[in-house]
């Protein structure tokens, strides 16, 4: 079996160490796996660079000037078409293709022409909209009969033309020219939810959790940079992004900070520099860490990890927060809240609801309840990136 990924990243960032892990074990079990990826660098062993910088900013402002994202890259992704000649594979899986390297329609007509199989890991929802990637922070239900007169221009991919209408009519038309060999996998229940009920409703779907390493998520002893921060024997609720912003819900934490009593402190990490010399009093600011280690020391001596996002598919911090001991409280938006069981891994409030996130801070304060190993235990079970890895395994053997 000779499996090709096609990502924005190879080894990197969350979606790129996703693809090299699955592949590390189709290799182990003697199949083939070959990595393709528009950024960023990378020597793993079959991977192979779909474009350079030129063309990303070529389709970056493309994008912008007439919406053009995923429509440009035309040498690149006959570059990449030339690759998959070499490769012939069985199956494609596809995690990301809309950032600005890769011609999603020479890429399906391809697929199409030679009957490929498609595994389709759905991060978000661009897959079914006429161009926007999230619609659940402005509510937009325009992407289940068509989009147009789009009003969420600045969201990512950002533009100055709508030609969201034209969008949706032409990845409706490809995307489901390759339906009956293609497989959706939403990363969370909730995605899978928005997935039924758009063109691609009717598509084979399996939802699989991103999962995350146990080996490094899981109770940790306080860090040297903890105790620089004065946090040893401190009481805290803690707040982890990168970026941060007004959809994360940073200025949240500000009115969270005036109704805690003061003896728990607020630790967010993921800041910038200028976004720490803002905060208030009481918050203490860390810099993004790239430490998996050090961020796992954050999340097991918090009292809680407090999830202020707006929007988010299946937040991973959730899984590592519970993977270290420590229970989650979260608006109920997006995948967020079924990473929770309420009352016993956390608690779910409304969203925006800063006055009910507190009240469920206090409640894990006196808890009687041994919340803790409720949160390892339930990350065990549910979050092993090695289980969520032989799932896409078993999924290849049963379409191949």
């Amino acid at each position: 079996m000779r499996v090709l990924f096609i990502n924005g990243r190879c080894g990197s960032g969350s979606t790129g160490r996703i693809c090299t892990n699955i592949a590390d074990i189709l290799k182990s079990q003697g199949h083939e796996a070959y990595i393709a990826f528009g950024h960023g660098e990378s020597d793993y062993s079959g991977a192979f660079k779909i474009a350079g910088k030129v063309n990303y900013y070529v389709h970056n402002v493309l994008s912008r000037l007439i919406d053009a994202e995923g429509l440009a890259s035309i040498i690149a992704t006959g570059r990449l078409l030339h690759f998959m000649n070499r490769v012939n594979p069985d199956i494609v899986h596809i995690h990301n293709i809309h950032g600005h390297f890769v011609n999603y329609p020479m890429l399906f007509h391809y697929i199409e022409k030679h009957g490929i199989r498609v595994v389709w890991t759905l991060h978000d929802c661009w897959a079914f909209t006429g161009r926007c990637a999230h619609f659940d922070l402005v509510k937009c239900n325009k992407w289940m009969t068509g989009c147009g007169g789009c009003e969420y221009l600045k969201s990512y991919p950002a533009t100055y033309v709508d030609r969201s209408a034209q969008g949706w009519i032409r990845k409706r038309a490809l995307f489901l020219s390759v339906a009956e060999n293609m497989t959706m996998v939403p990363v969370s229940h909730w995605l899978e939810g928005l997935l039924k009920q758009s063109y691609l409703g009717n598509v084979n779907s399996q939802v699989i959790y991103n999962g995350i390493d146990l080996s490094v998520f899981k109770p940790t002893p306080i860090s040297g940079q903890m105790r620089a921060l004065g946090l040893e024997s401190s009481k805290y609720v803690l707040g982890v992004a990168s970026p941060w912003g007004a959809y994360k819900g940073l200025s949240d934490f500000y009115v969270i900070r005036k109704q805690l009593p003061s003896d728990i402190k607020i630790v967010l990490v993921g800041l910038t520099k200028e976004e720490i010399i803002d905060l208030p009093d009481g918050i203490i600011g860390v810099e993004r860490t790239n430490s998996a280690s050090d961020l796992a020391a954050f999340y097991s001596s918090a009292v809680a990890l407090v999830n202020t996002t707006y929007t988010d598919t299946c937040p991973t911090v959730n899984m590592e927060s519970l993977a270290c001991g420590t229970p989650v409280i979260t608006y109920r938006t997006g995948g967020s809240p079924e990473l929770v069981v309420e009352g016993v891994t956390g608690w779910v409030v409304e969203k925006g609801d800063k006055s009910a996130m507190v009240e469920s801070i206090l409640k894990v304060i006196n808890s009687t309840t041994c919340l803790s190993s409720n949160c390892t235990q339930y990350a065990i079970e549910h979050f092993d990136s090695k289980k969520c890895f032989i799932h896409y395994i078993n999924l290849y053997n049963s379409i191949f």
